[in-house]
């Protein structure tokens, strides 16, 4: 039992701290002797109040309306409906509340009156109301009472009442009540029609207080420091940040009746009590609701680690070595900067927990797994117990390959009939770095011309005069290729070149005006080098 009354305060303060002003709509199922949902019969006595359709008091068959009622302003079905008798005791009415008000805001409360005749098995004709009353209790409200009397230019149709009034409290009670004619001996009614948003609030504020979400089955919010921060910020506990109705603002008090001064830098809250969230008009004329009560709990935190608690990022996950690069340097894998306070430094170890020694010379280190720490010498701490900030360095044989490309080069392309011409093939090394493995390639052979070759070195004819290494070289056929292979212990340097010398042949019966093509194409892996783009190379050759 007591969990359920605790759940039941948690909901009202929730409603009275976070909910606008709300009143109840007097729409409900039809039915004499009955009142809507959230009203009450004056003096408990509800034979007079019913529950009315557009064709009949109270829905009832027998009880019809003499004149259609027009369709209801708040687009409602139903209305209440109050009996007017001048043998009744007391005024006939109903009372319901206003809730979530705030005081000293002015509201305005629209609703709609008619009066209009209906017959009944007692009276065939029944008579108008003579007057309609609404009235807030003053000790809640200000200014908050309406008097109207039904004549012959206002019967048979909706009016619309507007009522002024300020707020004294967070709730109002508000009674209707209706008057016979003066004079008449007949039954009369006269009907309240109420729909959704029936009270506004006239401050800009609105009566809705900022949102935040308490504690799980508490009515306030807990909001501590987290070390080694000695502040809090109270807008962080706010659902929807500092956003405001327009006109307004958010402001903090240490209290929930905005009394004395706002809370001046509330993202920076060092002093441990409560405070409240309200919307404020920026004329500071009217105030929302307050929020929800955040307690604020400042404690005391260890000396601060100026490193930090947060992972480093390494956007270089490996650094390679190799061929002659024997060393990395660690800070190549880090392109941030260590934490601003004096003392912190980026620091490596060969383990993720930090423990042993750490590197001595981060800028030269052999291949092996390191990670990184920010540590901070002042206060002998790091910025996490173990790193995720790996970085491997390993040794990267694609360092040392080289890249190999061939080019034809030829005096001429147009061949007489018969005619004899040298070429030569040269293999350029273009990465800066020399071979370590055979190199290999193949030419392919021109349908109408012999290709033949020395096995020695000689001058071939071509630019002049260019030597040939033949002899390096071994040099094989088949019907279709030429394929040549450096032999062993023979490297072409960095950023050197191996020239191969041969001789083409156009042969007799090759018709004058066929074109055909010398190609010549490293075979994969020649040289120890992974890179065959670029190992194709084509010269078209012709018959004259």
């Amino acid at each position: 039992m007591k969990k359920i009354f605790f759940l039941l305060f948690i909901l009202l303060a929730s409603f009275e701290f976070a909910m606008a002003q709300h009143m109840y709509k007097t729409d409900d199922q039809p039915g004499l002797g009955k009142t809507s949902f959230g009203f009450f019969a004056l003096n408990n006595d509800p034979s007079r109040i019913h529950v009315s359709t557009q064709s009949h008091l109270g829905g009832a068959s027998d009880y019809p309306w003499q004149t259609a009622i027009p369709a209801l302003p708040s687009g409602a079905s139903n209305f209440l409906s109050i009996n007017t008798h001048y043998q009744y005791a007391s005024d006939k009415g109903v009372t319901t509340n206003i809730d979530g008000l705030v005081p000293g805001h002015q509201y305005k409360l629209t609703y709609f009156i008619l009066t209009t005749r209906y017959s009944s098995p007692q009276e065939p004709m029944g008579d108008y109301a003579g007057s309609f009353k609404a009235a807030i209790d003053p000790t809640e409200a200000t200014s908050a009472q309406q008097n109207i009397t039904f004549t012959a230019a206002n019967r048979d149709k909706w009016i619309k009442m507007e009522m002024p009034f300020t707020a004294l409290s967070n709730s109002a009670t508000i009674t209707f009540t209706a008057h016979f004619i003066q004079g008449s001996t007949l039954h009369g009614a006269a009907s309240l029609d109420i729909g959704e948003n029936a009270v506004i609030d006239l401050c800009v504020a609105g009566s809705k207080a900022p949102e935040i979400l308490p504690d799980p089955k508490q009515a306030y919010k807990t909001l501590e420091n987290t070390c080694p921060a000695m502040t809090v910020d109270l807008n962080s506990v706010l659902t929807n940040g500092t956003n405001a109705p327009a006109g307004s603002k958010v402001v903090w008090y240490d209290n929930p009746n905005h009394t004395g001064g706002t809370v001046l830098n509330p993202s920076a809250i060092a002093t441990s009590k409560s405070y409240y969230a309200f919307f404020e008009s920026d004329n500071a004329a009217c105030w929302s609701n307050p929020s929800f009560e955040v307690k604020v709990a400042i404690k005391a935190c260890a000396p601060p680690c100026w490193a930090g608690n947060a992972q480093i990022t390494v956007p270089v996950k490996t650094l390679s070595i190799g061929c002659n690069i024997n060393t990395a340097n660690l800070s190549d894998a880090f392109n941030g900067n260590p934490p601003v306070k004096q003392g912190a430094s980026l620091v490596w170890f060969d383990n993720a927990a930090h423990t042993g020694t750490a590197i001595t010379n981060p800028s030269v280190v052999t291949a092996g797994t390191y990670y990184a720490f920010f540590y901070d010498a002042l206060n002998q701490c790091y910025n996490t117990a173990s790193s995720t900030a790996k970085v491997t360095v390993a040794v990267n044989t694609a360092l040392c390959e080289p890249d190999l490309t061939p080019t034809i080069d030829m005096d001429e392309q147009n061949f007489n009939v018969a005619q004899l011409r040298d070429f030569i093939v040269t293999i350029w090394e273009v990465k800066g770095k020399p071979t370590y493995k055979s190199v290999r390639f193949a030419i392919t052979k021109p349908a109408g011309f012999d290709i033949t070759w020395k096995t020695n070195n000689t001058i071939s004819q071509v630019l002049g005069g260019k030597a040939n290494q033949n002899s390096n070289w071994d040099i094989i056929e088949d019907s279709q290729h030429i394929f040549i292979t450096s032999k062993p212990g023979v490297t072409i340097g960095a950023a050197g070149n191996a020239v191969i010398g041969f001789t083409l042949h156009r042969q007799t019966t090759l018709a004058s005006g066929e074109t055909r093509k010398v190609t010549a194409t490293l075979l994969k892996i020649g040289g120890g080098e992974s890179n065959i783009s670029n190992n194709t190379v084509v010269t078209a050759i012709s018959a004259n």
